[in-house]
């Protein structure tokens, strides 16, 4: 949870576009998010409050698909993780215009290094940010899902219990780039990316209780 009291100076529209590393919390508090949209507690509320996978706040809860499940195999899980709005891309001379709509946007700005463009990518690295998360002391794996129109890096992400009296979720980000070939491009320049397109797989072992758990929420 942010520790800063956030003043009427502090609120500014154009924040995406000046944030290449500030956290999540950071940027939508300054983004005219309200707090009630932006709360942990809020997004538990009822349904998710004994879930092993939560909402980070009632935005997600809301707009964002709980990760769908790909597959148990014995003791390992395999989530994935879905956009929830269109994403437009245009390539120009002087570089990618790219916009999504929501309010909390789906991924911001990168200021992360890369030695080499991956092949079939458009230039320029950005982040999503992770609206559903597994509530439980747990290192998980981030891949690449089939048939996506974003390329992934993949990562270790380690998912920490979150205390009961969490306001608010500072949640971390996956780094990738847009694909300049597939199916959401409509010619050479322009592309768009449909709601439920796969963002990341979450890839993790669980115990005999966190399978049954999960088992339970996909019922």
């Amino acid at each position: 949870m942010s520790n800063e009291t956030i003043t009427p100076l502090d609120l500014d529209f154009n924040i995406w576009y000046k944030s290449k590393s500030e956290s999540f919390l950071y940027i939508n508090e300054r983004s005219r998010v309200a707090y009630r949209w932006l709360s942990y507690q809020e997004g538990i509320k009822d349904k998710y409050k004994d879930s092993i996978i939560k909402p980070i706040n009632l935005y997600a809860k809301n707009l964002y698909q709980k990760p769908n499940l790909v597959s148990i195999n014995n003791n390992e899980i395999i989530l994935q993780q879905t956009n929830h709005a269109e994403i437009f891309l245009l390539q120009k001379e002087d570089g990618l215009y790219n916009i999504d709509r929501p309010w909390i946007r789906q991924y911001y700005l990168s200021d992360k290094q890369y030695l080499e463009l991956p092949q079939d990518c458009f230039d320029g690295m950005f982040r999503f940010y992770m609206p559903w998360i597994i509530d439980e002391d747990i290192e998980a794996s981030i891949e690449q899902p089939e048939d996506s129109p974003f390329f992934i890096y993949p990562g270790i992400m380690n998912f920490k219990k979150i205390p009961e009296t969490t306001k608010m979720i500072e949640t971390d980000f996956v780094y990738f780039h847009f694909k300049n070939k597939g199916n959401h491009m409509i010619d050479q320049e322009f592309g768009k990316i449909p709601r439920f397109s796969p963002m990341y797989n979450i890839r993790f072992v669980a115990s005999d209780i966190m399978v049954e758990r999960v088992r339970k929420l996909y019922e």
